[in-house]
């Protein structure tokens, strides 16, 4: 009986303690915390309003901002439409490049044979290969059958051997000479009578010497290479040409002539020519046969030539034709 009576009262204490405690709760505190009063209060500063002065300068701030802002974009177009680091600019690099070759192909160094002799720089000398050079040789200078019907002395016997100054006949000797007068004959010289208008030989006179003539004498064309000689004579309106054979016996004296050498100057071509003048006593250097350079013949002419005055042929250069303006005597 004691021992079911102990097992109650354990069984009993036991049942005390295992039973949950009860919750207290602070209703004070919770009152404290739903009250809003004690809430942390937040605090906002007063707006105050902006003076007039700072008014505008926040205008002017906002005006430069927008000035920044159009040049900016309008920097950004134009450099969409001119972008100078674009694939689209390099086309002009290629024109520039080929427009700097092309002169180099235009400026192909000129022979000095075939160079014009304005191009020559002045003072120095001009080669005798050159062909413009060699045409004002060869007219200037007498072949053989030159010496047939023409006095070839009469030129260097005048006072003054300015051109204008010359005789008819001297004057139209020398238009024989000239390439343009060989321009008016035909390919085959004496198969018939050759006519050539007055008025060509006026254009030669004009252009070649720039002079004319008082009257229409005699000319004595020779052509050294057909071997034949040829008259004209006027008749007004026109030169008649008609080869004819020459008898050497009325050749008594004749001028021989040889290259020295040749310069230019400004619009003036200097050509220098060894002269001397032969007889049937000998070779002379001047035309009244007084000073005499060697017994021998003519020919033997070339030996002795050098010791010949120096006689200068003055070209004038300055226009489409080269006219011959003077001879002079240097010795």
């Amino acid at each position: 009986m004691q021992k079911n009576s102990r097992e109650k009262a354990w069984k009993a204490t036991a049942n005390i303690s295992e039973k949950p405690k009860k919750k207290i709760v602070d209703d004070d505190i919770a009152n404290l915390n739903a009250d809003e009063d004690f809430a942390p209060v937040e605090e906002t500063e007063e707006k105050v309003p902006l003076t007039e002065e700072e008014k505008q300068m926040v205008r002017k701030k906002l005006f430069i901002l927008l000035i920044v802002i159009a040049v900016v974009l309008l920097l950004q177009v134009m450099f969409l439409f001119f972008n100078p680091f674009s694939k689209k600019e390099e086309k002009p690099k290629e024109v520039e490049e080929v427009e700097e070759k092309v002169p180099e192909e235009e400026e192909e160094e000129v022979s000095v044979e075939d160079r014009s002799l304005k191009d020559f720089q002045d003072g120095l000398a001009i080669p005798s290969n050159n062909v413009e050079m060699q045409a004002l040789i060869s007219e200037i200078s007498y072949t053989t059958r030159d010496y047939y019907g023409n006095d070839t002395l009469s030129i260097f016997k005048s006072k003054d051997m300015h051109i204008p100054a010359l005789s008819n006949r001297d004057k139209l000797l020398l238009v024989s000479k000239t390439f343009d007068f060989k321009k008016l004959l035909p390919k085959d010289l004496c198969a018939q009578d050759i006519t050539i208008p007055t008025s060509e030989v006026d254009k030669i006179l004009k252009n070649r010497f720039n002079t004319q003539v008082s009257s229409y004498e005699n000319i004595n064309y020779s052509d050294e290479d057909a071997k034949v000689n040829i008259r004209f004579t006027n008749n007004g309106t026109n030169y008649i040409g008609k080869c004819y054979k020459p008898n050497e016996n009325d050749v008594t004296s004749l001028t021989a002539q040889s290259f020295l050498s040749a310069t230019k100057s400004k619009n003036n071509i200097y050509i220098d020519m060894k002269v001397v003048f032969v007889n049937k006593k000998g070779i002379y250097s001047d035309t009244n046969f007084q000073h005499i350079i060697s017994n021998a013949s003519a020919a033997s002419v070339e030996n002795d030539i050098t010791k010949g005055n120096t006689y200068r042929y003055i070209f004038d250069i300055s226009g489409k034709y080269y006219y011959l303006t003077e001879i002079q005597l240097q010795k």
